[in-house]
């Protein structure tokens, strides 16, 4: 802790989240309380104790020997979040109508902020967007290719060095 004598130049109340403090006549700052703010008055003079932070801030402990009493702030109830909603999985094979209208609308919606189409185009746009949809959600299984006939079809050729 530090110890300096000071004249109170300005009592600064708090400005939203930044807290309340007294500027003395050398152009210091001391952060207080904001139930210690009545203590200090314009061009008084007295001592003052103080602690300096890790970020360099002068926190007053004490004036004229009294301590500076702190804040009694209460801490803010927490509010419950809204409630997830239960939704069923969607079934397989991408059949799943809410999933389904939410991608239309996502394509169509973007189409339409590009600003390249108008409000007769979104029967289309929507036309568009199911095909994609569907493409997308296909289920058809991988084809795979045919077994080789000769072995030839397995790609053997020359070697392009010596063995």
């Amino acid at each position: 802790m530090q110890t300096d004598t000071i004249i109170v130049q300005y009592v600064n109340p708090r400005n939203g989240n930044r807290p309340p403090s007294i500027k003395d006549t050398a152009g210091n700052y001391y952060t207080i309380s904001d139930a210690a703010m009545n203590m200090f008055q314009p061009n008084t003079e007295g001592e003052l104790v103080y602690t300096v932070n890790d970020k360099g801030f002068k926190n007053a402990v004490s004036w004229c020997g009294q301590a500076l009493p702190k804040d009694q702030r209460q801490p803010r109830p927490v509010q419950p979040g809204p409630q997830p909603v239960a939704r069923s999985a969607p079934r397989p094979g991408g059949h799943d109508k809410d999933a389904r209208m939410i991608y239309i609308t996502g394509v169509v919606g973007r189409a339409m902020g590009s600003g390249k189409f108008k409000a007769e185009d979104i029967p289309a746009l929507s036309g568009w967007a199911l095909e994609g949809w569907k493409k997308l959600h296909e289920t058809k299984a991988p084809q795979s290719p045919p077994p080789p006939s000769s072995p030839d079809d397995y790609g053997a050729e020359e070697p392009p060095f010596d063995v």
